[in-house]
């Protein structure tokens, strides 16, 4: 070819076009973002709007719904749920995946705007934002100090936030817990009876007196003078002294009534929400978020290194705590994943070395590695992608195939030697004999991966790097076959003379590979020998090959399919001893050994979305009984957090209640008092002898026995897409009631299946509710309405704020901070207290209080609202036991639920469940497209449309071995190891199209069939098994799950293991037994058609 000779004919040019390529992918490696997953663009946009005071359904009502009917209707609009909380709404938009989401945020907004007229004027403004899965936390850590709380939170806001907002690359920084400062005004009620005022007096002289306000300007000849009125509180006596109502002598009063003659003004801080502790103590929460397309481990330390600054400046009191650092785990992930590829680097050179003997050669080949990494560097670099565990997991898994190209060269390079030939003429001769097969086989192992590079869905985008890594790096190590390396061995190789074969081994190395030359030559001819009688026994051989496929296959069927499978087996021998008498033994004892193990050996398969990495760090979700106080759930968690901080495994607990989100920042979680958090950090993996997820298992036992009464869900954290609920089904329709039944009846029969824990529906049993029931004649007697009775009932409990008036702060120091208004603490403890809540004065001057117009009952309050695609919806979830696979348990749910009476309601099944779905039809269409293409390439290289089928028998085999492999590790079949599949199936298309095609070149040259084929497997053993050797020890060390995220590796290599295993063996006999029986057929086919059969001589050779 004349892309070789040019490269032996320009050494010099190849070196440093080679070299050109390293340089660029070396200063590329330097510019890769480093993050632990590929970024994953998911089309979706949020609503968050917030109602204080309201319950979920005032929320729904007021709120959720006609954000609903607005959105609902933009284009490519594929979902709409939402969840209305205790003063929360939370709408989500799904759009269709390649919808552009800025074009669709600035349609929600605008949409919005349109409505935000038609929303209650309580409302804060709703606020629109892209939900972007790299916003998620980088650092989190607690500030704590000997201070009182606000002001531990008031450095974090204002000087801790501040600061680290400007390192490069972060987003922004939330700060949550610890107190805020707040200027109270309780009111009594006996005083405000007293004088005859009212709540709405109060806020009334409040609101009038607290602004200042620009007047205009006064201009003369020489100056201008602004003018502005100044009425802002500048101390709290200001507040005290404000006059409420002047001296009125209808009521006896002479002196005018000062807002402390009725209140007490307090600076203090806002009622608690939340609590936030860091083991044990009380902190202050900062989580900071990177930027979309900054480096995780660099921002992780810039922000490390902008703490180490402040705790210089800050006083010596203020105290940082990591409790998550997302930056650790990449870093140990992708060195795990170094130390995975390095180690299969050096096991697939030995393997090189043992065979060839030769340091040259083991070096030239060794060379294509680094290479096609380096080269592959600049392609992703290009193309804007991360350094991630995809694009390390592919380098790794596609080291051996790497070395394929070189290997095939350099050993066929090394039999024109033997020959006598020049190194020179060698180096052309040994590259253009295979060129076109191995041009083909190149490209099988790129072709697999071409359907998933167009793959579409989440996990498109997902695998799309892993894809483009490999294939890239197969392209370049392609390149170097062809021009780097015949070019290195002709002008490092020797000619070959007969004394060197001849000469007895002196050093131990030489007696080493004296020993395996020896090993090589008795497998060398036993396999000649194998080969021949497998070429008489051709029947025997073809049946039995597939017989073990069928009957594999079956090991993992129920005993009733079983038993049919060995009954066919015993059929078809029976049948072929009948057909080819002279096998007839062979026949009966292969089906009948096969028969007996198809009805003893049975394996469970196991199937599942990803496998879940231990990442060291647990989430504890706990759920009090509905009607529990803050400070009630604060005593259970406080008794779950002892028990944390006692275990020999906890590093840290963060812990958050009030809310079930970490840090207490809205999503997707719930808020209430009978809600908290727990976030533990774990020792690392090799420091404990117990996983992630045996630890989980035991703590919600523990918590059975110690917490009476309250739900205690533990989940392994994780940042794969694993992170979603294993197990989550929706029900849907507009009868509510419907579906609360409905949920009960699906958790009763879910409680019955073992794999099952931690189940949850988000529609719990309602909170306790006053409800005030205004009497509309009398109040319209006394001059009242619903809405007035209401307001004062809002401003008593709830406080009169910013929220309803801007005025309502208090500016210190050039700081601004909130004023609230309402009832004192002693006057709002008990239910009784309601009604004698004062409203007006008669003109008599007889005091109205509620109780005269309404009446109070007890109700209750749903914790969560949720809504999907404008129907009403509850989720139920669960978690699966250590044991348990998410394929099987799937299965199991439908089983159980299969009689299920769902009264017109909808069951989905969301989560993991619908991601698994949707991901194994993509990969399995993927799959199909990669064989087509890969019968194609073959049919095009061959000239032929029935000789490749031959060869597709290989396939079918190598997937029983990758099932066989995972099912028999425990790994099953999960996404990871579909991938493993596709990648295994260009793997071993590779060795039967050597074995082919030099056969093809042999009768091209004039052998008979039998004489080529025999040839053909015996030139061919070396390089099948170095091939096979290389990719097998170099993917070993990602199926040994070495260090930290190799739970998400370990199955792809498992799989290419397993496959490559039990192929290798089959390819070597099946294979040249199917390309005799696929000619046969062949020239039978033409003889039919013309009446002649087709020349052996028409087959061309790849030359």
């Amino acid at each position: 070819m004349w892309l070789t000779a040019a490269a032996i004919r320009r050494p010099v040019l190849v070196s440093m076009a080679i070299l050109a390529l390293v340089v660029l992918g070396w200063r590329a490696y330097q510019d890769l973002t480093v993050e632990l997953y590929p970024k994953v663009d998911f089309p979706i946009v949020t609503i968050t709007t917030v109602y204080p005071g309201a319950d979920p359904a005032e929320v729904e009502t007021e709120v959720t719904k006609p954000i609903e009917e607005n959105v609902s209707t933009i284009a490519n609009v594929n979902h709409v749920t939402s969840r209305s909380l205790q003063n929360y709404s939370i709408v989500t938009i799904e759009f269709e995946l390649g919808t552009n989401l800025d074009d669709a945020v600035a349609e929600v907004r605008t949409r919005i705007a349109a409505i935000r007229s038609q929303l209650p004027p309580g409302i804060q403004d709703p606020v629109v934002a892209k939900f972007d899965v790299s916003a998620l936390p980088v650092l989190s850590f607690g500030v704590t100090g000997n201070r009182p709380a606000w002001q531990i939170r008031k450095l974090a806001e204002d000087v801790i936030a501040e600061r680290l907002a400007r390192v490069a690359g972060v987003a922004r920084v939330v700060v949550t817990g610890g107190e805020q400062r707040e200027i109270q005004i309780n009111l009594h009620k006996d005083r405000l009876a007293a004088y005859n005022l009212t709540l709405s007096d109060v806020v009334r002289a409040l609101s009038a007196s607290n602004f200042n306000l620009p007047a205009g300007f006064i201009r003369e000849t020489q100056q201008e003078y602004l003018i502005r009125s100044m009425g802002k509180f500048t101390s709290l006596d200001e507040i005290r002294h404000l006059v409420i109502r002047t001296g009125d002598r209808r009521f006896g009063l002479n002196a005018p009534v000062r807002l402390g003659d009725v209140a007490d003004v307090v600076d203090g801080v806002q009622e608690k929400t939340t609590l936030v502790r860091l083991d044990g103590k009380d902190a202050v929460g900062v989580s900071v978020m990177r930027q979309s397309d900054a480096n995780v481990v660099a921002v992780a330390e810039g922000v490390k290194r902008e703490l180490e600054r402040l705790k210089r400046l800050l006083p010596p009191d203020i105290t940082f705590v990591i409790f998550y650092d997302q930056s650790k785990f990449v870093l140990d992930a992708i060195h795990d994943v170094n130390l995975a590829l390095w180690l299969g680097i050096l096991l697939a050179v030995l393997v090189v070395y043992l065979f060839l003997h030769d340091w040259r050669g083991t070096f030239i080949i060794s060379l294509a590695i680094p290479i096609s990494i380096f080269a592959t560097f600049f392609v992703i670099r290009f193309l804007g992608y991360s350094l991630n565990m995809m694009v390390m997991t592919g380098l790794s898994l596609a080291i051996g195939v790497l070395v394929d190209d070189s290997i095939v060269v350099l050993e066929n390079i090394y039999r024109h030697l033997e020959r006598g030939e020049l190194p020179e003429e060698a180096a052309f001769n040994g590259r253009t004999e295979i060129g076109l097969a191995a041009v083909t086989i190149t490209l099988v192992d790129v072709v697999v991966f071409v359907p998933m590079i167009f793959m579409g869905g989440i996990v498109g985008q997902f695998f799309k790097p892993f894809a483009i890594t490999v294939a890239t790096a197969v392209l370049f190590s392609l390149l170097v076959s062809f021009t780097f390396t015949p070019m290195l061995a002709a002008y490092w190789f020797k000619r070959r003379t007969k004394g060197e074969h001849e000469r007895q081994p002196r050093t131990l190395a030489e007696k080493i590979f004296a020993a395996f030359d020896r090993f090589w030559r008795n497998l060398d001819a036993t396999y000649r020998r194998a080969l021949e009688w497998a070429l008489s026994n051709r029947a025997l051989v073809f049946v039995t090959g597939n017989l073990m496929l069928l009957n594999v296959m079956a090991f993992m069927m129920p005993l009733r399919l079983r038993l049919g499978v060995a009954v066919l087996t015993v059929l078809i021998g029976i049948v072929g001893a009948l057909l080819a008498r002279q096998q007839w033994k062979g026949f009966l004892t292969v089906s009948g050994i096969l028969a007996v193990l198809t009805l003893l050996v049975q394996i469970t398969p196991s199937f599942g979305f990803l496998p879940r990495t231990d990442e060291g760090a647990l989430q504890i979700i706990v759920e009090a009984p509905p009607q529990s106080s803050l400070f009630n759930t604060d005593r259970i968690v406080r008794k779950l957090e002892r028990h944390l901080l006692g275990m020999k495994e906890t590093v840290s607990v963060f812990t958050v209640v009030g809310s079930t989100t970490a840090g207490g920042s809205m999503g997707g979680g719930d808020v209430g008092p009978q809600f908290a958090n727990l976030f533990v950090k774990l020792v690392e993996k090799n420091k404990r002898t117990k996983s992630d997820k045996q630890i989980a298992q035991e703590l919600v036992a523990w918590a059975r026995r110690n917490l009476p009464g309250v739900t205690v869900a533990v989940s392994e954290q994780t940042g794969s897409a694993a992170s979603m609920a294993p197990v989550q089904i929706e029900l849907l329709g507009q009868d509510r009631t419907t579906l609360i039944r409905l949920a009960d009846q699906i958790q009763r029969r879910l409680s019955k299946i073992v794999e099952i824990r931690d189940i949850r529906s988000s529609w719990r049993p309602g909170r306790p509710e006053l409800q005030i029931r205004v009497d509309r004649e009398k109040a319209s007697d006394l001059g009242f309405t619903t809405g007035d009775a209401a307001r004062l009932v809002r401003i008593a409990y709830e406080g009169y704020t910013q929220t309803d008036d801007p005025n309502m702060k208090y500016t210190e120091q050039g700081e601004d901070y909130p004023i609230r208004v309402r009832l004192a603490p002693e006057e709002r403890q008990s239910p009784e207290q309601i009604l004698s809540l004062p409203l007006a004065t008669t003109r008599d001057g007889l005091p109205i209080s509620l109780g005269d117009i309404a009446s109070v009952r007890l109700g209750e309050a749903p914790v969560v609202l949720e809504r999907k695609d404008r129907m009403n919806m509850i989720t139920i979830t669960a978690n699966l036991a250590p044991w348990a696979s998410l394929g099987n348990v799937q299965q199991k749910i439908q089983a159980t639920l299969a009689d299920l009476d769902t009264g017109g309601a909808i069951v989905n099944y969301g989560g993991q469940f619908e991601g698994m779905a949707d991901s194994f039809g993509r990969l399995t269409s993927s799959l199909r497209l990669s064989i087509v293409l890969i019968y194609m390439l073959m049919a095009g290289l061959f000239g032929s449309l029935v000789l490749p089928l031959s060869i597709m028998l290989s396939l079918p085999q190598a997937l029983v071995g990758a099932l066989l492999f995972l099912m028999i590790t425990g790994k099953g079949l999960m996404l990871m190891s579909f991938i493993g599949i596709i990648m295994l199936m260009g793997i071993v298309t590779k060795n039967a199209i050597l074995l082919v095609d030099y056969t093809n070149t042999l009768r091209a040259r004039g052998y008979d069939r039998w004489r080529a084929v025999v040839e053909a497997g015996e030139t061919r053993l070396r390089p099948v098994l170095m091939t096979t050797l290389t990719i097998f020890f170099g993917v070993l060390p990602t199926a040994l799950e070495l260090g930290q995220g190799a739970e998400l590796r370990s199955p792809m290599a498992i799989a290419v293991l397993g496959g490559l295993t039990l192929s290798t063996f089959l390819t070597l006999l099946v294979v040249p037994v199917a390309y005799t029986l696929f000619d046969d057929a062949q020239q039978a086919l033409l003889r039919w058609l013309w009446g002649q059969p087709q020349p052996t001589t028409q087959i061309q050779p790849t030359r």
